[in-house]
């Protein structure tokens, strides 16, 4: 007679990152909202001070959650956004403009940041699902006297 051993698979514990990025005439930033396997949360609100155009922000906000999560132990990190561009040219889906340097230099820098993650998966989201992380991108973007809304990280 056989012995049988039942084996639970361990689910891997997985972060959850969704970032997004602005840049409008009062200036960047990006906005970060990351969720631990235990539920808790983080939010950002990045001020960028150096200019970038649209798709500059949004990779700077990547980098920064990507390095946050990092920095907080995530092994396993699933990233949400809602630039399809964005997610296509870091799966390798789209081709970007090799004559956009800094595009170029930010993608080389995100590429790297998900090798320091065990497993990194990341999807396109529609703009209605990502609101709060563009609603920290859009604060980061005010002007300090026009701020209506703040938000605090609580630890």
């Amino acid at each position: 007679m056989g012995m049988v051993s039942i084996v639970e698979a361990a689910e891997p514990r997985v972060w959850l990152l969704y970032v997004d990025g602005d840049s409008n005439p009062g200036g960047s930033g990006g906005g970060i909202l990351l969720w631990s396997p235990k539920g808790y949360k983080i939010e950002y609100a990045l001020r960028f001070v150096f200019t970038t155009i649209s798709n500059e922000a949004k990779y700077e906000a990547l980098a920064n959650g990507l390095s946050l999560a990092n920095t907080l132990g995530a092994e396993h990190i699933h990233v949400r956004m809602d630039s399809e561009l964005m997610v296509g040219h870091v799966k390798g889906h789209f081709k970007i403009d090799e004559t956009k340097e800094r595009l170029v230099v930010y993608l080389r820098r995100v590429r790297d940041l998900t090798r320091l993650f065990r497993s990194y998966h990341m999807e396109h989201v529609p703009r209605e699902r990502n609101q709060e992380e563009d609603r920290l991108s859009q604060l980061a973007t005010a002007e300090y006297g026009l701020m209506e809304n703040s938000t605090s990280v609580e630890w």
